[in-house]
């Protein structure tokens, strides 16, 4: 997954996400996550559908991948909304998530939306330089 999407794999996407109660989740995910600057109303709907699905699932047997995936979606909702403190705080429980589970896409989707949030700058410069280095 890329941190954007290019538009020719986007639209492929919204074509084989066009019903999203039939899609599979991580394609809606995946949609959801593209869309989140570019279309926010229809990227939280997509990530209604995606949060419902996961709440049905047995406790547990959601992958990690999927769970981070949805609260960096809502991490970025907040931070478009001008909610940069929450935002800040949903990316950090995703990064130490990621970090613990190993996703290492996650994590750098995590830590760039920190930045993006404000949350590095010259005062934290050690966490700066270890974000970089994992």
């Amino acid at each position: 997954m890329d941190y954007f999407g290019l538009d020719d794999a986007v639209a492929a996407l919204q074509l084989e996400v066009s019903d999203p109660a039939g899609a599979p989740l991580r394609q809606l995910l995946t949609l959801a996550w593209y869309l989140r600057q570019r279309q926010p109303r229809r990227s939280e709907a997509l990530a209604g559908v995606a949060a419902a699905r996961l709440a049905q699932m047995p406790a547990g047997s959601a992958d990690l991948r999927d769970t981070a995936r949805l609260e960096l979606i809502e991490a970025e909702q907040l931070r478009l909304a001008g909610q940069r403190e929450q935002a800040r705080e949903h990316a950090a429980r995703v990064e130490s998530r990621c970090r613990e589970g190993g996703d290492a896409l996650g994590l750098g989707d995590a830590l760039m939306l920190q930045a993006q949030s404000g949350h590095f700058g010259p005062r934290n410069r050690e966490q700066v330089v270890a974000a970089l280095a994992a």
